[in-house]
């Protein structure tokens, strides 16, 4: 099960603490998964996780934007994709195509670990130098 870890912090705090909730999305699926929960439960799970999602990229990008990331274009795309396979997910699942939970918690666990650990990384330097980002402890 996918927990937060210091590995994973871009060392600013509202980015930060937006990474733990949706860690923390992908755990409550995983925990519904194993409990069985009701199809409306995996649902709103869902449709937390898109608007959720698009709220959080919504801030990286505007902080993208006021530190002149170079990159910025290529890590809106990879935004814009995790939105379309969730909602993919969202329209399979509402059209009564089984989803199996697991494809989903899979998804999630390996797309966060990837994206935060690696493209969400790459804006940290551009962050520092504008001195958006907090000290290491």
């Amino acid at each position: 099960m996918l927990t937060w870890d210091d590995r994973f912090s871009v060392k600013v705090t509202v980015i930060d603490e937006q990474h733990k909730q949706l860690f923390g999305s992908a755990r409550r699926f995983s925990e519904a998964m194993q409990r069985n929960e009701s199809r409306e439960a995996f649902a709103e799970l869902l449709g937390f996780l898109i608007e959720y999602g698009k709220m959080h990229f919504q801030t990286e990008e505007a902080i993208f934007l006021q530190c002149g990331y170079e990159a910025a274009a290529s890590h809106i795309e990879q935004h814009q994709l995790f939105l379309d396979i969730v909602q993919g997910f969202k329209l399979r699942f509402e059209s009564d195509d089984l989803i199996v939970a697991a494809e989903v918690v899979h998804f999630l666990e390996n797309w966060l670990v990837e994206h935060v650990t690696t493209s969400d990384q790459r804006y940290v330097p551009c962050l520092t130098a504008q001195g958006l980002t907090k000290p290491s402890s």
